[in-house]
């Protein structure tokens, strides 16, 4: 739901920054959950591991989370901290679709809206919609740099492999759901594997 569309391939695809922002989520709650001493520290690490963007560096949602934790205002990356991010993502496309189509129509019809006071003014409007259907594959590429390997390990504690952590990451990310109505299911995507290719 949300999705964008290639001109050049014609094909739907899940832009970059959706898959990034769950896997960014995920690590956040992470480094809230980690000991008190080292708590701001592992935030700033996440943040590093994600990218950082000139000007404000968390969402309101995360900011409600994180606000008890700060002692000052909210911070804000400078033009000397601004960095691409430890952890980079490319767009995800469909390889394989279920019926050989790779979108469907959906149907979403709202029945109160902000105009409705009691029952009698329900004027229920199907919209029509364009997503990726159930059982489509997709894939996209991730690669990791060493700082990003560090914060991984940091963050988790434990002595697993890179590929172990991050294969759970991404698999909690996406489980999560991209884009919007994910608690109506859609945008929940299953981990089916990762092919390793290293330099």
């Amino acid at each position: 739901y949300g999705i964008s569309w290639d001109p050049v391939l014609d094909l739907p695809y899940i832009q970059a920054s959706e898959i990034k922002g769950a896997v960014r989520s995920v690590l956040l709650k992470l480094a809230l959950l980690s000991d008190a001493p080292n708590r701001i520290k592992n935030i700033m690490s996440v943040l590093s591991f994600t990218g950082k963007t000139r000007g404000k560096v968390f969402t309101k949602e995360e900011y409600k989370v994180v606000n008890e934790l700060l002692t000052e205002e909210e911070p804000v990356v400078g033009q000397e901290e601004e960095h691409v991010g430890w952890l980079v993502i490319s767009d995800a496309y469909p390889v394989n679709a279920s019926k050989g189509v790779p979108v469907d129509l959906f149907v979403l019809t709202p029945h109160y809206t902000s105009d409705v006071h009691q029952e009698y003014d329900i004027d229920p409007r199907p919209i029509k919609f364009v997503g990726i259907p159930k059982c489509t594959e997709i894939a996209f590429a991730v690669s990791i740099n060493k700082n990003g390997v560090e914060v991984l390990h940091k963050l988790s504690g434990t002595q697993m492999s890179t590929d172990q952590l991050l294969k759970i990451v991404l698999t909690k990310a996406l489980d999560a759901g991209i884009g919007r109505r994910t608690s109506r299911g859609m945008g929940r995507i299953q981990l089916e594997g990762i092919e390793e290719v290293r330099k």
